[in-house]
């Protein structure tokens, strides 16, 4: 999944740089599925569905260290979720109420 990379062990600085990286790639392929969403003619219709948005990172690295990589991009929240998207969707997992039947022993993403 990290490509080899091991973010765990990186100091804070490598770790901004990780996760911006991650957030800027994010933005790319997004940006890319709409420009080709865009070449769909006047009769057809498309709809671009993210598994994951921009908002994504905030969960892996808390509000400080996503405040700092905000701050270092000249980004905003309004920019990165209110901007980029018409809906966003918020699912709740299965798992929950059934942890019972979920594993961390078959997942080493996990």
């Amino acid at each position: 999944i990290t490509g080899g990379a091991n973010p765990s062990a990186y100091n804070r600085q490598q770790f901004v740089a990780w996760e911006t990286a991650i957030l800027r790639a994010q933005m790319d392929v997004e940006d890319t599925f709409a420009e080709i969403a865009k070449q769909c003619t006047p009769d057809q219709h498309s709809v671009l569905l993210c598994d994951r948005g921009t908002m994504d990172v905030l969960a892996y690295v808390g509000h400080d260290t996503f405040a700092e990589i905000l701050e270092e991009n000249n980004w905003t929240i309004p920019q990165l979720r209110d901007k980029r998207y018409n809906a966003v969707i918020h699912l709740v997992s299965a798992a929950i109420g059934a942890e019972e039947y979920y594993s961390l022993e078959n997942n080493k993403a996990r």
